[in-house]
């Protein structure tokens, strides 16, 4: 138990020895030699900066200009039948109707029961349901999901 500390201390002597070793041993190109020099020159910050900015500008990187703005669009909004699958976990036929069970992480259990004209999520509203069919509604458009259908990259 007492010589633990010696080995350990022994360990580490050994590896700083071996990396000095190592370091001191191995073969210098005249380019290699150079180099502490050249990062001397460039160690201010204004220097390191201003190599940064002229990188970036060769590589024609950095925000878009005013014209390219327009160019750029949001990416299209998830696809509601997806989400629905996904958070999707039953649906139940009582006395009193049908109900689906989804996954939702705000709820008590972390599920959460919807009934027909109950919100889904992002204004969707639960239309219909049967036995594997869901409808959802959203101002004028209409969506008939397949509850327990496989993933189309599936």
């Amino acid at each position: 138990m007492k010589l633990a500390p010696y080995i350990v201390a022994g360990v580490l002597a050994a590896g700083l020895g071996a990396g000095w070793l190592s370091a001191s041993l191995a073969p210098v190109s005249a380019a290699q030699a150079d180099a502490p020099v050249a990062v001397a020159r460039l160690s201010h910050g204004g220097n390191v900066a201003g190599a940064a900015a002229r990188r970036f500008a060769a590589l024609d990187y950095g925000a878009p200009a005013e014209g390219d703005a327009a160019e750029i669009a949001e990416p299209p909004p998830p696809d509601i039948a997806v989400l629905f699958r996904r958070d999707l976990t039953a649906i139940e036929a009582g006395a009193g109707g049908r109900a689906v069970w989804i996954v939702d992480g705000a709820a008590p259990s972390s599920r959460r029961r919807i009934r027909r004209g109950q919100i889904y999520r992002d204004g969707w509203v639960v239309n219909a349901i049967g036995d594997q069919i869901i409808e959802l509604r959203k101002d004028d458009e209409v969506r008939s999901i397949q509850a327990f259908e496989a993933p189309a990259n599936f």
